[in-house]
């Protein structure tokens, strides 16, 4: 199965908000795509499946991760209340070599929601899954998907295998 990257340079619907004060060293953020369209992404698909009830509570929380990620700093510099951001769970993984390793899959969270996510090299952000979670508690096949996914993205060579499979966005379009 082929992965690909999409970045998120805007969020909101019907029209995308872009946040264009963006510095050089601003964290890039991609969802998984299992092709080369937006609609393919897995956060794409989780926000289908949320109620609707939470879409402006999502639309929030894309929002301001935007803009917490434009300048470059670190993310608990702008996620300041104890549990806005924190470790969900330990992946092991092997890497594109074959090494075993270990890496932290992290969680932001926002009222009832949750995103989960990784860090890969040169300020990369790679979201994993959004859910609606009233406890942080991961259930076992919650633990066992985002394991899963973590693993896939963390034994591509990286970033050059992450690079290569970028889909190019313009102007909120893919091109």
């Amino acid at each position: 199965m082929n992965f690909y990257f999409h970045p998120i340079i805007a969020y909101g619907y019907p029209e995308p908000i872009f946040i264009h004060e963006r510095s050089e060293n601003a964290w890039k953020i991609y969802m998984i795509c299992l092709a080369q369209t937006e609609k393919s992404s897995l956060i794409y698909k989780d926000r289908l499946d949320i109620e609707k009830i939470y879409h402006s509570a999502i639309n929030n929380l894309f929002s301001t991760l935007l803009i917490n990620t434009s300048s470059g700093q670190d993310l608990s510099v702008h996620y300041h209340k104890e549990g806005d951001i924190h470790p969900a769970l330990s992946v092991s993984y092997k890497d594109f070599k074959g090494a075993s390793k270990k890496q932290t899959v992290f969680r932001i969270r926002q009222g009832d929601l949750r995103l989960y996510f990784i860090y890969r090299s040169k300020r990369t952000i790679i979201l994993l899954k959004l859910m609606v979670k009233h406890t942080d508690d991961l259930t076992d096949s919650e633990k066992n998907y985002l394991s899963k996914l973590a693993s896939i993205v963390l034994k591509m060579k990286d970033p050059d295998d992450i690079e290569n499979r970028i889909l190019h966005v313009r102007e909120g379009r893919i091109v």
